[in-house]
Order: structure tokens, then sequence, then C-alpha cells
């Protein structure tokens, strides 16, 4: 039996690549700077989306929540 194991790999704010397994990935939510609303004082600066993974535990990268979207769902590479 072959299994496959999909990983998406995000920019966090310090420009580490950092891989994550799309199946726990709860939530997204775009930052202030994302939205041009202003500085992000919750997160990092530069951030542009918040990934909540199952765990508790979030992310703050540097790639916008609909490119992440697309990401998870598979429909960019």
């Amino acid at each position: 039996m072959l299994l496959a194991l999909t990983l998406v790999t995000l920019t966090i704010a310090d420009g580490a690549k950092v891989s994550i397994n799309p199946q726990y990935v709860v939530k997204l939510w775009p930052t202030k700077e994302a939205m041009e609303r202003g500085k992000n004082t919750m997160v990092v600066t530069g951030a542009k989306c918040v990934v909540t993974m199952a765990d508790g535990k979030f992310m703050s990268v540097l790639e916008t929540c609909d490119y992440v979207k697309l990401r998870l769902e598979g429909k960019i590479k």
C-alpha cells in the first residue's frame, strides 16, 4: 500500500519556510495589513495571514490568506 503525505510550505515573518499538513489547518485570518487597515498590532509586522492549527497553535505567514487557501486546496503547487 502506498501512502502519500502532502505538505504545504509557507513563509513566516523571518523568512524561514515552514511545512504544514493541510488536514490540520482549521482557520485562516487575514491581518490588518492584508486588509489595508493599518499596521498589525496582534501579530508580527509584515504578516498577511494567520493560520490556526488543530492543536490551537497559530503562525503568522507572509502569504495572503487567498494564496494559502489555494495552496491548501492543492490548486497551486
